[in-house]
């Protein structure tokens, strides 16, 4: 009797296990995930950052911290989570910038397998910390930054340690620096001597126009200002020094500014048709550099008034001179500098309409006699 129930109850059994382990199995499969990308930006230059990218649920629980990586400075953060209807946040974080957050929410997954979230932008910010203090204990330490050291021959001005305003360009901070002076045609002058020329990380930039760098590079972009005497190109080529050398300002960007695009533009109008506009634009990286910019105005004015340097009204030339220029700018090196290519052109109009109105009146025994005379020249 006991041998009749045992074998249904062995089978039952065995039936059981095979089951539960089915059931585990099927439990255990894994989740199906998808990725997250998020990229974070200059909200000012649009140059990608190598920021510090957190993942977090709504209940601001982290679920990762990832460091932005990429190639060429093609910087991207990219998350690996559950493939379900969720809501996030991200919070990106950088130096020298303050730090922002966004809201995402995966509302359908469907057959997706990832999602790009929207660009995070991120404000420089200002230059407030050039001193900072410590309390250590009750003993407060200062530090400051060094404005410019000598490297032999070579002055190095250090850019971050200059308080510049927000929206400056270079000419702002060039007129900071120790020594230096900017007169009213953009000419450089430091410790007295001329500049002959400025160049960009080496390299030529519109040779003999200083305004066109000084006027409309980002003060911000700017790691180092290196003033010292260059040889010429007929001197590098021969080996020997034939030539003076070029009294030079090399302007040395951020590492984080090296590859990317920088514009502005500015427009103004007033009373009477009198207007001004401006406008530039650049795009640079390792081996290649091209640049374009025109600007046109009727109030004859191509200085910055209200600055030190030469300024003043009696410069202002007479009548109405209208000024239209454009121009453009490009460089490209192989890997090895060997064989380099440069382009310059500019061109530029001049239109003076000069009014001249005279009275006279002379006094006679008959008679006064009046005389007028109006002259019109263009």
């Amino acid at each position: 009797m006991k041998t009749k129930y045992l074998l249904p109850l062995l089978l039952l059994l065995l039936f059981n296990v095979i089951g539960g382990a089915a059931q585990n199995a099927k439990t255990d499969k894994p989740k199906r995930t998808v990725m997250l990308g998020q990229i974070v930006k200059d909200s000012f230059t649009g140059v990608r950052l190598k920021a510090h990218v957190t993942l977090m649920r709504q209940d601001s629980t982290v679920v990762d911290t990832i460091t932005c990586h990429g190639w060429q400075g093609n910087y991207f953060a990219r998350f690996e989570v559950e493939a379900k209807p969720a809501k996030y946040i991200v919070k990106a974080e950088c130096e020298g910038y303050a730090s922002n957050c966004q809201d995402y929410e995966i509302k359908r997954v469907a057959r997706n397998r990832g999602f790009k979230m929207p660009d995070l932008n991120l404000k420089k910010l200002a230059q407030s910390d050039i001193y900072k203090e410590v309390d250590l204990d009750g003993v407060v330490v200062t530090g400051t930054k060094v404005k410019f050291t000598y490297r032999g021959d070579t002055i190095v001005y250090n850019a971050s340690a200059f308080n510049v305003p927000d929206g400056s360009m270079l000419d702002a901070l060039v007129r900071q620096l120790p020594g230096a002076e900017i007169k009213s045609n953009g000419d450089i002058y430091v410790n007295g001597k001329k500049i002959d020329y400025l160049t960009l990380n080496g390299k030529d930039f519109f040779k003999g126009n200083n305004k066109i760098m000084l006027d409309n590079l980002p003060h911000y972009t700017v790691q180092d200002l290196k003033v010292y005497h260059k040889s010429t190109e007929k001197s590098r080529l021969v080996g020997t020094e034939v030539e003076k050398k070029d009294y030079v300002m090399d302007v040395e960007l951020k590492r984080e500014y090296n590859r990317g695009y920088i514009s502005n533009a500015e427009v103004a109008g007033g009373t009477r048709q009198r207007y001004m506009a401006r406008l530039f634009g650049l795009y640079y990286d390792d081996h290649t550099r091209f640049s374009v910019f025109g600007n046109m105005n009727n109030v004859n004015e191509n200085r910055s008034p209200g600055r030190e340097g030469d300024w003043s009204p009696s410069n202002s030339p007479q009548g109405q001179t209208v000024t239209k220029q454009v121009g453009a700018s490009l460089s490209t090196q192989n890997k090895s500098g060997i064989l380099r290519e440069q382009f310059d052109a500019i061109a530029s109009w001049n239109d003076v309409t000069d009014i001249t109105r005279s009275s006279s009146e002379q006094f006679a025994s008959a008679g006064n006699i009046f005389n007028r005379s109006s002259s019109t020249s263009m």
